[in-house]
């Protein structure tokens, strides 16, 4: 229960990161240049620490299951999907999509990862 409840701050975290790089990226020209660079490094370390925290707790749940000596096919598809999520803050930083666009990649991604963590369909 334990590596639940922070593999769900994982998730908090990992999307409080997510706002504030576009948020960052929105008000970039509005806002003063040091205040911007501080809030960039802080989605970027935010970011980090929360996939950290969502790998190890993913896995402790997968280990306690008994899930680590044959994995199961949504596991896979469950870690590439976190991959992505990982290199969502490079797109964010190298593309100019409009906001909605970025929110509805993420909330497919986020959903597609609850999905199979709830619904184990392979």
């Amino acid at each position: 229960m334990t590596f639940m409840i922070i593999h769900i701050l994982g998730l908090v975290l990992l999307t409080a990161s997510i706002v504030i790089l576009l948020l960052n990226k929105l008000f970039k020209d509005s806002v003063v240049p040091s205040l911007t660079t501080q809030f960039q490094k802080l989605g970027f370390a935010l970011h980090g620490s929360s996939l950290v925290i969502l790998i190890i707790t993913g896995l402790g749940m997968a280990g306690k299951l008994g899930m680590l000596s044959s994995i199961p096919t949504w596991l896979y598809l469950k870690i590439f999907v976190w991959f992505l999520l990982g290199l969502f803050v490079s797109l964010i930083k190298r593309t100019n999509l409009k906001f909605r666009s970025y929110f509805l990649i993420y909330l497919l991604l986020v959903t597609v990862a609850s999905y199979l963590a709830v619904m184990k369909p392979f």
